[in-house]
């Protein structure tokens, strides 16, 4: 088969979603006979149309994460050979975090009915988890599982460096997730009175914990790899709602990428990462989590075992390499029925 053209249509280069799910897999699809482009979508109707127009010349078009209005969705439908949709969130529900869950601030109708729409109109749907996966089936048979991928190239790990002079547990996230590491505030608090540690925080905005004296780093993307890696616990906490259900882990690749065991609640795709608690532990209650983290900080050969389990793990499943070679096989399937 001679090579496939695709063009990836996402909302920002800056967008995480877009950098890890499509502009990370450009390359790595050229060497399997897969030529795709990223391209922007624009904020204008007319502009959006100019892009449509575009997509005669590709055999696939892929719809990453966007729910657009009736009309422009539309007019993408006609314009596109085979159409995937490819999403990596709940983006069906509204993040309403504190919030319980049969509360109805969680509906949106607005994105349910974009969503459906989307779903039942294309040809093939990705879904970056199971729970994801799920909920898209009820609205089209043609669904599969595609994970977030991890780049693994020069990428460090705890092992590269030496000991920290005190533990250091972390975590990493943006200005909008900042809420679920403020939520275990106390149970870090009776962490660090049985075993101190320190508290090390990568985000794009600046966050001071009360109890605790917090050591802010700044994201960037060309560093927070090396961060990670200084790390000897990663904590990925989570309230258990429609909105978090539908994360994809990706704090905890990133952790077990660099070889640091992870403390996470067990909510969604967190629970199949942490492999029967092999790699990190996936826990269920405040209990559980101090307790998990205090087992961790008093057991540097735990950390190094499950470390390295966890980048074993990854190395596996979630490679840029690996993710690639699945990616290719759906789409070139897609063409050829």
């Amino acid at each position: 088969m001679s090579a496939i053209r695709v063009m990836f249509i996402g909302r920002s280069p800056n967008l995480a979603s877009t950098r890890v799910r499509v502009a990370n897999l450009l390359e790595p699809l050229s060497h399997r006979g897969v030529r795709a482009e990223l391209h922007i979508l624009p904020r204008l109707f007319c502009e959006r149309l100019k892009l449509f127009r575009k997509s005669a010349a590709f055999d696939i078009v892929v719809l990453q994460k966007k729910l657009l209005s009736p009309l422009i969705f539309f007019f993408l439908r006609q314009a596109s050979r085979c159409l995937v949709y490819d999403f990596d969130d709940a983006v069906f529900v509204r993040d309403a975090f504190g919030f319980d869950n049969a509360a109805k601030i969680w509906i949106s109708k607005s994105r349910q009915r974009r969503f459906k729409r989307t779903v039942r109109n294309v040809d093939l749907v990705l879904a970056g988890n199971a729970y994801l996966e799920n909920i898209a089936r009820k609205f089209n048979p043609n669904v599969a599982v595609l994970p977030s991928p991890v780049s693994l190239t020069n990428h460090p790990t705890r092992n590269d460096f030496p000991d920290n002079p005190k533990p250091v547990v972390g975590w990493i996230g943006s200005r909008t997730t900042l809420k679920y590491i403020l939520s275990i505030e106390s149970i870090l608090a009776r962490v660090a009175a049985v075993h101190p540690f320190e508290l090390r925080i990568i985000s794009d905005t600046p966050c001071s914990v009360a109890t605790l004296t917090c050591h802010h780093i700044p994201w960037s993307l060309e560093q927070q790899d090396l961060e990670i890696a200084h790390f000897d616990v990663g904590l990925m906490p989570l309230s258990d709602d429609p909105w978090t259900n539908g994360k994809c882990a990706y704090k905890i690749l990133q952790y077990m990428a660099a070889e640091v065991p992870f403390v996470a609640s067990a909510v969604g795709m967190n629970v199949e990462v942490a492999c029967g608690n092999t790699t990190g532990y996936a826990v269920r209650s405040d209990r559980e989590f101090a307790d998990s983290l205090i087992k961790l900080l008093d057991d540097k050969a735990l950390r190094r075992q499950m470390g390295e389990a966890g980048r074993a793990f990854v190395e596996q499943h979630y490679t840029v390499e690996v993710i690639a070679d699945k990616l290719t096989g759906l789409l070139k399937n897609l063409v050829s029925s």
